[in-house]
């Protein structure tokens, strides 16, 4: 008897209950779906971000190391020519569009022309300033120009871009300002 009062009895969902729950999980599992990209992009630009902040505070040690007891320094434009007596020879700063900054070291001949310093591979060209390692994400810093008064070099508007798309600026430093220190020869 308890059997048959048990089936006859009406208890469990309907059919307008089951359609609305299974409704009300498909609206969750859209806006949770929507939400995943751009999580991934927010987290995305933060790391771009922070990777841009390591740069140009990477790329500002590399100048003041370069320039910090650079000699006979002269500048026209974005290049910066200097001498070394660390390594016994002349070296420049430029600013490539696509690479960012550039480094060349180089010897002058009696007659004014310059030989590339050879490295362990053999005569090298000029190289990023900042290693490729570490201006990772398709970044890049580059730099305005240059003022030299008297012992202070000031770098405009360093900035780190972003190789892809427009080269869009994510980090700037209006003016870099290093104070050369001269080496007693």
């Amino acid at each position: 008897m308890l059997i048959k009062k048990k089936l006859k009895a009406k208890s469990g969902f309907t059919l307008a209950e089951t359609l609305l729950a299974v409704l009300i999980l498909l609206l969750v599992s859209v806006i949770v779906a929507n939400g995943i990209p751009v999580a991934r992009n927010v987290y995305n630009n933060v790391i771009v971000g922070a990777n841009a902040q390591m740069l140009l505070s990477t790329a500002v040690t590399a100048l003041r190391n370069e320039l910090g007891t650079a000699q006979e320094i002269s500048y026209t434009g974005t290049d910066i020519i200097y001498y070394k007596s660390s390594i016994g020879a002349y070296s420049k700063l430029s600013v490539d569009a696509s690479t960012g900054i550039q480094l060349l070291d180089y010897v002058k001949k009696e007659d004014g022309t310059a030989i590339p310093v050879s490295g362990k591979t053999g005569t090298r060209t000029s190289h990023n300033l900042v290693s490729y390692a570490a201006a990772n994400k398709n970044l890049i810093v580059t730099y305005d120009g240059v003022s030299i008064d008297n012992d202070v070099i000031t770098v405009s508007n360093l900035e780190v871009k972003q190789e892809k798309g427009t080269k869009s600026t994510i980090v700037k430093l209006d003016n870099l300002n290093i104070r050369v220190v001269p080496i007693a020869g």
